[in-house]
């Protein structure tokens, strides 16, 4: 059994504005101003479990819990307008995960794991540029042990975004945005060496 807790991580950003480009916005409201930017990458709590049932097999389990409503939050400091949040109203994640190992022969494992991230905003609040939804991850690979001090191992993970709908209504000037994503999937590929020494 294993526990994990990852703190919240605050960055801080400062630039400055041009607006000499943008039509209908008076230079005396933003000007070329300094703005400074906080944003915090979330808090984060998971549970790991690992049991080996026979000298071929073993299951592991994992639970886990995000505080993405605190990363859904955007602080903003204008010099010449003053303070502003965008709250993107994201809400904390649950992850839920299981996987098993299989001893294929003395230098080889294979192994496969199944894992549901719950979604972090709503579709009336979720945006084009972050379309964030539920995901189910399909992962598998396989470990060799080389020699007692070398393992190589590889790994693929298939990741299903979920449709991520979007319905917003009465965007200023712009007018209702509704849609989906048709293929919202990642790949990630992973190859690994390790060497004790």
């Amino acid at each position: 059994m294993g526990i994990n807790y990852l703190s919240e991580v605050e960055f801080e950003f400062k630039d400055s504005v041009d607006t000499s480009s943008l039509n209908g916005i008076p230079t005396h409201i933003l000007g070329d101003a300094n703005v400074d930017m906080d944003m915090n990458l979330p808090q984060a709590f998971s549970m790991s479990l690992f049991h080996q049932l026979d000298k071929t097999w073993a299951v592991l389990g994992s639970l886990g819990w995000q505080k993405w409503s605190e990363f859904g939050k955007t602080d903003l400091s204008f010099a010449q307008v003053g303070n502003y949040t965008d709250d993107r109203n994201f809400i904390d994640t649950w992850s839920y995960g299981i996987g098993f190992h299989y001893q294929l022969s003395e230098p080889w494992k294979l192994m496969v794991g199944l894992t549901y991230d719950t979604s972090p905003v709503s579709k009336k609040d979720r945006t084009i540029d972050q379309p964030m939804n539920r995901q189910i991850r399909y992962a598998f690979g396989a470990q060799y042990e080389y020699s007692q001090d070398v393992t190589l191992s590889a790994a693929y993970e298939f990741i299903d975004a979920g449709k991520a709908k979007i319905e917003q209504s009465g965007l200023l000037r712009q007018g209702t945005l509704n849609g989906e994503y048709d293929s919202n999937y990642i790949h990630v590929f992973n190859v690994n060496a390790s060497w004790k020494f």
